[in-house]
């Protein structure tokens, strides 16, 4: 149960002067139910805190969720506090066990709804409230007419308020259960008999106790025996009666047993089921006649609609002759009632077969086709239709167009089947050929003509109804026409000679400049006459032709008279001077050259940038310079020169970096030796730092000329720099659960020396120190760098969260019944949520949840914590829960012997050998009743207790006849199983 809900609120209220709001600093509330069974008294007190009233009236709503709302003045018990306590009694109302009454804020009239608190107040009854179901299952148990059977029943009571809402207390408690057999009875004769005994009815069976906690009944009847000799409809009922914690049998609140040991303490609440004795259905079926095979389908009916049809051709109720097929087919048909009472009938159906008058097909016919003979798959039916003489078709008769065919037969068992066709009878065309004379190569397209127009050309050259001799080629062609009419045609020949033309097509001559070479000119086809400026016989000659454009023509006639020409034309363009003026011999490290040509604005290549030669770009050895000159025509000259690099000496400078402004002086080094250092700070070959003083200096080193009168150089550059200030820093900025160990980073520059302060009074001078923390809480780390320079201090923020603490109690831990459950006590502390593993499979967020094992084994429990920032903790239970259903046995002996003293009630004790009592031998029996009976079947004795047996008297003090008396023994053991077990017993005088 929840007894106190509070939370703070985001928004928070001003000073208390200023008008009334709904703003409040905090709310609280405590409910008490007086019990769990209705009626159930709830006490609610609800304060809330921080309430800006303003001097306004404070009211507090219940809505008790039962149709019931009250408001109340609140009563002002503090500064800004008002609080008020309200009863309501709750009863049972349809099936509701759980209520969720809610209490909410009224300021001077104003409903606070972001103020509203609710509880869970539970409710229980019996079995039939709240939620709770009587349930028998099956509550109708038929049986077909005719038949016996052996019927039992079940418990599947659905107990109220299960599963719970509030989980502090599941109704898990004791519950009792009796069956009761025959409380209404319409069955003649020996109604029936239970457990294989005649009984007077109605006839109770004993209270069954289901030891808490309990989740469910599931207990059986007995074994109900009903012959087969009962009518339609007559009927057997049984009553379950049921006591729960709300009406127990046995009331722990009355001492001793229940005065009333039929209905208990309390009175119980009953359902009923019944065994109903019910009829066979008619499944006779209304019988169809012959069918022929192409006949439709046809429904199928029975005197009891409803059930299944089986057979050839039946698909639901209906059956299809042409899916059965020819022959005589058994079909049947099979019902079952919802009692499962099953009849069925069969009957049979004759198929006959049908003629086939499947017409063969016959294709399209020219008119004057000769006739053709009409067949079917069936001979002997009658032929009918345009152009028919018996069995034969004349196209000439019929005349052109679509004739239909019929053809129909009836065969020896009166089914007859047609078919139709239809046939068509087209005219024949004429399709000769107008004649075509010979032809050249290059003559036009011409157009082909035939008596009937309309027709297909085909052969060389041919396109749609033209000829073209070009694309037929010389040669002899022959040219085919074709013309159809429906499925009748007709086609002609002829030959068409097309003679070959000569080529005269000129090979292309690109322009050319005037000191180019000269040009054979070439044709297709040679033989021809070449003509033009500069042509002698078929060469072109560009400097004789000079400067211009010239026409060159020639012409071809070949021995057929066909000829052909071409022309082109050919450019001549003047071409310009490249020359080159001569460059001298030149050092690497002279300056660049320009190079000049007597025609200027053309192309130079080799060792040189653009018309620049540079002597240290190119290096040094002999350089090849290139130019090409190409002028506005595209004519070109070139011309080329040789240009000499000689070397100079190669200087290395030994880098030297920067120095600070206290370094020592340095040698500076380079090569070749000999040479001479200049710049600030220098003396011979040695720089000195303090005396060239803060800044970038650049030292020159320069050879000596060589004999060639060239000298090489080279500069470094030399900083004198003060130290530099430190810069700390570190990481990580990290926040963790305690003990919280962290590795700092240090990720500092220019420093010397270092110091750490972890904010927990702890220091350190190492570099990148752990540390752990212990105590939750935020902790300012700084680290202090040092130089000579100065100093840098850098700071993050350490958050340690508190890490929770696991900790549990299981009861018990040695189970040995299939309805007891393991209750967890959650006794952890720091942690916001949890999760336990029960050990078989399954989980529960629950607080202190309790679990029901399914399978024997030993299982380890295990609960694991979390706060509401991530830290975990865990914990198994100091020893695994052992799950052992025990078995149990019962056995008695087959004889005793008066004890000669008198009656002594039958009560014995663990240990005690008395062979004057007549009792079990048993171990883990926890449900037990013992019955004896004469040879007459009379009962004589009874106990329900395992400690007290019989001792040879019945009824007042009567000593039992000395013989054979049959005992019966029901009960449960430890592990659930219920035993019903019958023998005899000698008794001896």
């Amino acid at each position: 149960m929840k007894k106190l809900c509070s939370f703070i609120c985001l928004a928070l209220i001003s000073a208390a002067g200023y008008s009334q709001s709904c703003s409040i600093l905090s709310k609280a509330n405590t409910i008490t139910p007086d019990k769990l069974c209705s009626p159930v008294n709830a006490s609610w007190n609800v304060s809330y805190t921080g309430v800006n009233d303003g001097g306004t009236p404070v009211e507090i709503l219940y809505d008790w969720d039962d149709g019931n709302n009250q408001t109340v003045a609140a009563v002002n018990v503090g500064p800004g506090i008002f609080e008020a306590t309200q009863s309501h009694t709750y009863t049972s109302i349809g099936n509701v066990c759980n209520y969720h009454p809610r209490a909410t804020l009224i300021v001077n009239g104003v409903i606070c709804s972001s103020s509203t608190q609710e509880q869970i107040v539970t409710v229980w009854d019996d079995d039939n409230h709240n939620g709770g179901h009587m349930h028998i299952n099956p509550t109708v148990y038929p049986i077909c007419v005719g038949n016996g059977d052996n019927v039992r029943f079940q418990d599947l009571t659905q107990f109220n308020c299960v599963p719970p809402q509030e989980n502090d207390v599941p109704n898990l408690f004791t519950r009792w259960v009796q069956w009761i057999y025959g409380t209404d009875i319409t069955m003649t004769g020996i109604p029936v008999t239970v457990n294989g005994t005649p009984r007077v009815f109605p006839y109770s069976a004993p209270v069954i106790t289901l030891p808490g906690p309990v989740t469910g009944s599931g207990v059986w009847s007995d074994i109900i025996n009903v012959a087969n000799d009962k009518l339609v409809g007559q009927y057997f009922q049984v009553t379950l009666r049921n006591w729960n914690y709300c009406n127990p049998y046995d009331d722990p609140n009355i001492p001793g047993p229940p005065a009333d040991p039929v209905n208990g303490d309390h009175p119980p609440i009953t359902t009923t089921a019944i065994i109903l004795i019910v009829p066979y259905p008619d499944a006779t079926i209304t019988p169809v006649g012959n069918l022929c095979l192409h006949d439709s389908p046809v429904s199928l009916s029975a005197h009891d609609p409803g059930g299944v049809w089986s057979g050839p051709g039946v698909t639901g109720n209906m059956f299809d002759p042409s899916a059965a097929g020819v022959g005589t087919h058994t079909i049947g048909y099979s019902i079952t009632t919802g009692s499962g009472c099953t009849d069925s009938d069969q009957t049979t159906i004759t198929v006959f077969p049908a003629p086939d008058a499947t017409i063969t097909p016959v294709g399209n016919l020219c008119i004057n086709d000769p006739s053709v003979i009409l067949t079917a798959n069936d001979p002997g039916g009658i032929w009918s239709g345009d152009g028919v003489v018996g069995n034969t078709f004349s196209p000439a008769a019929a005349g052109t167009g679509d004739h239909i065919i019929t053809y129909n037969i009836t065969g020896i068992n009166g089914c007859s089947s047609s078919d139709q066709i239809t046939i068509k009878v087209d005219s024949s065309p004429d399709a000769t050929i107008n004649p075509v004379g010979n032809m050249c190569v290059n003559n036009p397209v011409i157009s082909l003509t035939a008596h009937d127009p309309g027709g297909t050309w085909a052969g060389p050259g041919v396109t749609g109804d033209t000829f073209d001799p070009a694309v037929a080629g010389a040669g002899t062609h022959i040219i085919t026409y074709t013309i159809t009419n429906g499925s009748c045609s007709s086609s002609d020949q002829i030959t068409i000679v097309v003679a070959p033309k000569p080529d005269a097509t000129i090979t292309p001559v690109t322009n050319l400049c005037i000191n180019n070479s000269n040009v054979n000119l070439v044709a297709h086809d040679a033989g021809g006459t070449w003509s033009g400026p500069g042509v002698t016989g078929s060469v072109f000659n560009p400097f004789v032709a000079g400067i211009g454009s010239h026409v060159i023509n020639y012409k071809i006639t070949n021995i057929s008279g066909c000829s052909d020409s071409d022309k082109i034309t050919i450019t001549v363009l003047p071409a310009p001077d490249a020359r080159i003026s001569h460059v001298d011999t030149l050092c690497i490290n002279n300056p660049s050259v320009l190079l000049v040509a007597v025609d200027s604005g053309g192309i130079w290549s080799g060792a040189v940038s653009n018309n620049i030669f540079n002597p240290a770009v190119q290096g040094v050895g002999d350089h090849i310079i290139k130019y090409t000159i190409t002028n506005i025509n595209g004519c070109s000259d070139s011309d080329q020169i040789t240009v000499t690099v000689m070397p100079v000496p190669a200087v290395t400078i030994t880098r030297a970096g920067s120095f600070l402004i206290n370094s020592p002086p340095v040698t500076l080094i380079a090569l070749p030796a000999g040479g001479i250092f200049t710049g600030a700070g220098i003396t011979g070959s040695v720089f000195t730092p303090s005396a060239a003083g803060l800044g970038t200096h650049v030292i020159k080193y320069q050879t000596i000329p060589d004999r060639f009168g060239c000298s090489g150089s080279d500069t470094i550059h030399i900083q004198v720099i003060m130290p530099p200030l430190p810069l700390a820093s570190f990481e990580p900025d990290t926040v963790g659960c305690s003990p919280l160990k962290v590795q700092f980073i240090n990720n500092s520059i220019n420093s010397d020396s270092y110091l750490w302060d972890f904010g927990d009074k702890v220091y350190s001078t190492d570099k990148a120190p752990v540390h752990i923390y212990y105590i939750p809480g935020n902790y300012i780390v700084s680290l202090t760098a040092s130089n000579l320079s100065g100093q840098s201090v850098h700071t993050h923020i350490i958050t340690v969260y508190q890490n929770p603490t696991a900790l549990f109690n299981v009861y018990p831990v040695e189970v040995t019944n299939i309805s007891q459950i393991v209750v967890t006590t959650n006794f952890s502390y720091y942690n916001d949520s949890q999760l336990w593993r029960f050990g078989d499979g399954t989980t529960s967020t629950d607080e202190s949840p309790w679990h029901k094992y399914e399978a024997e084994g030993s299982y380890n429990i295990t609960l694991i914590v979390k706060t509401k920032d991530g830290c975990v903790d865990s914990a198994d239970f100091t020893s695994p829960v052992h799950v052992k259903y025990e078995t149990g046995k019962i056995r008695f002996p087959n004889a005793f012997a008066w004890n000669r003293e008198g009656p002594n009630g039958g009560y014995w004790h663990d240990g005690s050998i008395d062979d004057g009592i007549f009792r079990p031998h048993f171990e883990n029996v926890i449900e037990y009743k013992l019955q004896i009976f004469n040879r007459w079947g009379v009962l004589i004795y009874e106990s329900t207790d395992l400690y007290k047996g019989w001792d040879g008297y019945f009824g007042n003090g009567y000593l039992a006849l000395e013989g054979v008396y049959v005992w019966k023994v029901t009960g449960r053991f430890i592990d659930g199983k219920y035993f019903n077990e019958v023998g005899d017993v000698t008794f001896l005088h």
